[in-house]
Parts: structure tokens; C-alpha cells; sequence
């Protein structure tokens, strides 16, 4: 039912995203399950794009709650600047501008596609140049700062596509101004640069108003941020502190706005921002957010999410450096993993789970070491219990020679026994590498020692977890 929220465990905060790891450039709302999605289709090539991971999508600075998003986008030869904004947590602001044009303008044609999870239909007012819908109670409007040159209306997303590459840029059969998938058209002859609105309300008057608020106040500025958005209900007027180093922000008149950082710590920070926010993706299957391994292969390789136990607990560590809830969040998605013997496995995906491998037992280093930069205990108090197991597996499965070394393998194959006598000439560099690691994170005893249940009965070997 549309009336009914789709997701309630997102924050609003972060709601408006680069949910889908199939379209990088599309920015969904999780509660309302409302999507806007770009589009484009060269006459040239007679192929339109949605920019999904590859060469038609350079990935640029973002924050890591999507409040501001920026990327570049290449289709044909024609490549744009494209950029959203968010004012408040129901206020999405796009924008694009021309700067390589690889054919005549009139021959390349951007759509913004508007859809839902639940086909909710969309009715375009010609008078008003205003899309609009109702989720139950919330009203959604869409406004662009001119007109579309076409509107079209469609069974699905792809539908769009498939009709520029069959009947060109220029076919009517789909006009329509009411449908569950709408397309606004527009051609870059005309529209080089142009920004849109999308405002979400619980009156559709309100919400018409607030994406024509919205628009003025883009149109007279340049780059889309939200110090340049009126303030309205909820607006941000300035960066949450938790979502981003201050060193990330700019300052008074251009406050709201990614500034390149100059430091090398910045840089390093903003790097770290930018790549956590654009693999961040929502997993539909398991219903959770979480820091995927590589848009590329979150569906055609793993068939809809992935999990490589190390990738997820570093993805952990790094995520809370900026929001630690978005920290917590990614190590739900590692310990849920646990299975019934204690083991993390290497890999959980949609087709397939290596629940008898395993990989380097960093969790309770990477999870102390949080704990040392924030000093929050929830991540250490959510982690002890699967970690203690884990500790007690590696001991007994994976020490056949009760050495305090761990061991690498699986349940039927012969395990490889990460010596760390350096002078043997059967032990590789990597392996003593290995070997280190997987003994540091072992026997970090003296840390976990005033975080261990006091009433657990377990031995302190097995206890002494961080």
C-alpha cells in the first residue's frame, strides 16, 4: 500500500541517498521507496545510458549523508557536470551543465525519470510545469527551471531506454501526462545547463511551493549547496558536525559547500569520505544499508549484495571515523554473519557463502581501535559476545598444534599453519605478514580485560576477545 513507509530505519537525515548499485547517478528515498533517476540517449551512438558503474561515471566529493553529492558523467562524447544538494531531509535539488558536447545538442537528450516501489502515479500539470504525486499522506512535487521539451509516461525505467534506442528522440506514442513512470525530456541544445526541484510534503500545495522556492533561490546562484536553498521546515542550515571533519567544510560565506581540502590529513580524510559515501548502497535483499565492496559487483558478480568478511569490518572502522552510526551499521551487517560454531565467514553473498573459510580475525583489533578514536562503548558492547565465540573457534579449529597461531583453510582441506619463525624457509614474507596480524589480533589480552563479563565462566584465554 503507498500509504505505508517502505523503510523506518534509515535516518531522515540520510533518507535522499545513491541507494541503488546499479544506477550510481539515481537518488532514491528510501521511506516512500521514490526514485529520480537521470537518463541519456545519443542520437549518434543510438544508445541511452542510465551511468551505471564504469567509464560513463567518474565518481566526485560528496557528504557523507548525500546533503551534497557531485560526479561527472560521459555518454557518446558528451559529458556533463551533475550535482544534488539537499536543503532539508525532504528537499533534493539536481543539477547538470554541458561541458563537452559530442554532437549537436538537439541530438542529446537527458531525461529525469520519476518512479516508485509501489507504482504510484504521477500526473504532470502543463499549467503549473509540475509533476506531482501522493504517498498517502506525503505529497511529492517536481519542477525544473524550464519546461520539458516532452513528457512521457511508461510501464518501467527501462521501458525509456529501450524506446529512444528503437524509435529515436523525437517519438510520441508515449506523450502522456499521468503514469507510474514518468519521463521529463530535455535536449541540450536548449538546456546546456538546468536544475530541478523535488520537494516532499505533507500538503501538495506546500510541497509545489517549496520546490518553486527551491528553484528560484538555485537559479540566481551557481553550484547547487544547501546555504544557497531558503530555509523551510527541517532545512539545514549548516553541516552536522558527526557526518563530517570540520576540515571538510568550507567557512563562513560558503559554508555548506565541499571545498578541496589543502592538508594532506584532509585529503586523506576526504578520501576516505568520499569513497565510504559512494559505495554505500542499500541492500533490498537483507533490508539494510551498508558499505559495499564495489558498485561493479554488487549485482552481476554477487547477484545483489556481498560481503568479504576483512572488506566489511575495515568498511566499519572507516565509516564511524565519519558517522558513527553508519559505523555501527556496517558492523551489524559482518556479525550477523556469525554462524552457529563461532566462525565469521570469508564470504556471504546472494549466490553463495564460504561459511567454513575464514579470514584474518581483525574484527576485534578494527573494533578497539574505534573504541580508542570515538571512546563509545556501544560498538564494543555489540561486538564482544560474537567476538568471544569467534576467539574460542580460531582456538579450537584453527590451532591444530596448539601453538597460538592461527591457521588458514576449511573444514575438508589440509590447513596452512602461519608460522612465524622468520629463518624458515617454508614460510613466505606475505605469510609472516599474515602471521603477525593474525597473532596481534589474537592476543590483544591486556584490552580486553576490563571490557570482559566478569560473570562469564568461559576461560580467560577465550575471554581476553579485544
Amino acid at each position: 500500500m503507498a500509504n505505508l513507509l517502505k523503510h523506518t530505519t534509515i535516518p531522515i537525515e540520510r533518507a535522499w541517498n545513491t541507494w541503488d548499485g546499479e544506477r550510481s547517478a539515481e537518488m532514491v528515498f528510501l521511506p516512500l521507496g521514490l526514485r529520480v533517476t537521470p537518463m541519456a540517449y545519443a542520437a549518434s551512438a543510438k544508445t541511452a545510458t542510465f551511468f551505471p558503474p564504469g567509464q560513463g561515471l567518474r565518481f566526485g566529493a560528496r557528504a557523507a549523508d548525500a546533503s551534497y553529492v557531485e560526479m561527472s558523467l560521459s555518454h557518446a562524447g558528451t559529458v556533463l557536470d551533475f550535482a544534488y544538494a539537499k536543503a532539508g531531509p525532504f528537499d533534493l535539488v539536481g543539477r547538470w551543465k554541458a561541458t563537452k558536447l559530442g554532437e549537436w545538442g538537439l541530438r542529446f537528450w537527458m531525461v529525469i525519470a520519476l518512479s516508485s516501489e509501489d507504482n504510484v502515479p504521477w500526473i504532470y500539470d502543463p499549467e503549473t510545469e509540475t509533476l506531482s504525486a501522493s504517498f498517502g499522506h506525503r505529497h511529492v512535487a517536481v519542477k525544473g527551471s524550464q519546461a520539458p521539451l516532452l513528457v512521457t509516461a511508461h510501464n518501467t525505467i527501462g521501458a525509456i531506454a529501450a524506446e529512444y534506442e528503437q524509435h529515436g528522440y523525437w517519438h510520441l506514442a508515449s506523450r502522456a501526462t499521468a503514469g507510474t513512470v514518468i519521463g521529463l525530456r530535455y535536449h541540450l541544445e536548449e538546456m546546456p545547463e538546468f536544475t530541478f526541484a523535488v520537494a516532499i510534503r505533507d500538503d501538495a500545495k506546500l510541497a509545489r511551493e517549496r520546490a518553486v522556492g527551491m528553484l528560484g533561490a538555485i537559479t540566481q546562484g551557481s553550484t547547487p549547496h544547501p546555504v544557497l536553498l531558503p530555509k523551510g521546515e527541517g532545512a539545514i542550515t549548516s553541516p552536522p558536525v558527526r557526518l563530517a571533519s570540520p576540515l571538510l567544510w568550507g567557512e563562513g560565506q560558503g559554508e555548506g559547500l565541499l571545498r578541496p581540502p589543502q592538508s594532506a590529513p584532509a585529503q586523506a580524510l576526504a578520501a576516505v569520505r568520499d569513497v565510504m559515501g559512494w559505495n554505500t548502497v542499500f541492500d533490498r535483499i537483507n533490508r539494510r544499508p551498508y558499505v559495499s565492496i564495489s558498485r561493479n559487483w554488487n549485482q552481476e558478480k554477487f547477484g545483489g549484495f556481498g560481503v568479504w568478511l576483512n572488506d566489511q569490518q575495515y568498511a566499519s572502522y572507516l565509516a564511524g571515523m565519519l558517522d558513527e552510526e553508519q559505523g555501527r551499521e556496517n558492523q551489524a551487517v559482518w556479525l550477523a554473519g556469525a554462524t552457529p560454531q563461532g566462525n565469521l565467514p570469508c564470504l556471504l553473498t546472494a549466490k553463495d557463502a564460504w561459511v567454513d573459510r575464514n579470514q584474518l580475525p581483525l574484527g576485534s583489533f578494527l573494533t578497539w581501535l574505534g573504541y580508542v578514536r570515538n571512546g563509545s562503548r556501544p560498538m564494543l558492547e555489540a561486538a564482544y559476545a560474537t567476538l568471544t565465540r569467534n576467539q574460542a573457534w580460531w582456538r579450537q579449529h584453527r590451532d591444530p598444534h596448539k601453538s597460538g597461531l592461527g591457521s588458514f583453510g576449511n573444514f575438508t582441506s589440509r590447513l596452512l599453519v602461519m608460522s612465524s619463525v622468520n629463518t624458515s624457509a617454508n614460510c613466505s614474507a606475505s605469510a609472516r605478514s599474515w602471521a603477525t596480524k593474525v597473532t596481534s589480533s589474537i592476543l590483544l589480552s591486556d584490552k580486553a580485560s576490563r571490557f570482559s563479563d566478569p560473570t562469564d565462566t568461559t576461560s580467560s584465554s577465550t575471554r581476553t576477545v579485544l
